[in-house]
């Protein structure tokens, strides 16, 4: 028999509600992140929007960006995954 903190463990990961937390938490970090590694102003042209089936989608306003953010996206992805054997977030797509 299964005690009951097992049963709600189970549970509560596959809850739908916590996924969409941690898929939030995940959208604030990149932005955080994106910051730090190019300043302030890549508010104003790229954005973290969602992340769906472990894919982070980035809303890019030029190439230029989306090309500057592809070349630190290793450092993204590591930061995001906290070096995590199982990858929160497996790739990055970038939207324009």
């Amino acid at each position: 028999m299964q005690s009951l903190k097992n049963i709600l463990q189970r549970h509560t990961a596959s809850s739908p509600m916590l996924k969409g937390v941690v898929a939030a938490e995940i959208v604030a970090e990149a932005n955080k992140k994106l910051v730090t590694l190019f300043g302030p102003t890549i508010n104003e042209h790229a954005s973290a929007a969602y992340v769906k089936n472990g894919v982070l989608h980035i809303a890019c306003l030029s190439s230029t960006v989306a090309q500057a953010i592809k070349l630190n996206e290793s450092s993204l992805l590591n930061t995001l995954n906290h070096g995590d054997s199982t990858p929160l977030v497996k790739k990055i797509v970038y939207l324009s």
